[in-house]
């Protein structure tokens, strides 16, 4: 079998023309928007979703320019965009018992018999 010689492939012609079409392509698939800025990937956003047994809830989003949010409008704290890493620019989170009180580890408020179960 005879070794492969990439030298002597030659370039493709349409080589240019395809760069041109992935260089700033943009598409929506199944997680969402995929699109390219000057041959860069764009981060997407993303919901956080609080689960509880059966029940989901939207708490907030996280996006490239914003960090964490309740709501994916602009934020402008006096004409100046800022980023935020805070938990408290989420909407609550309710822990096993359905309490807003954070856990501490070791003690957890659930019914009787119920193991926790962490997904």
């Amino acid at each position: 079998m005879a070794a492969l010689n990439f030298s002597d492939t030659g370039i493709s012609e349409m080589g240019p023309k395809l760069l041109q079409g992935i260089i700033n392509l943009s598409f929506y698939g199944l997680s969402g928007l995929f699109e390219m800025v000057h041959g860069q990937l764009q981060p997407s956003g993303f919901e956080i979703i609080n689960v509880l047994g059966n029940e989901e809830k939207i708490i907030g989003y996280w996006t490239p320019k914003h960090g964490l949010s309740k709501t994916l409008s602009n934020r402008t704290e006096e004409n100046r965009e800022y980023y935020s890493t805070s938990v408290d620019d989420l909407e609550p989170v309710l822990w096993p018992g359905k309490t807003p009180k954070e856990p501490k580890g070791w003690v957890m408020p659930t019914l009787k018999d119920t193991k926790m179960k962490i997904a």
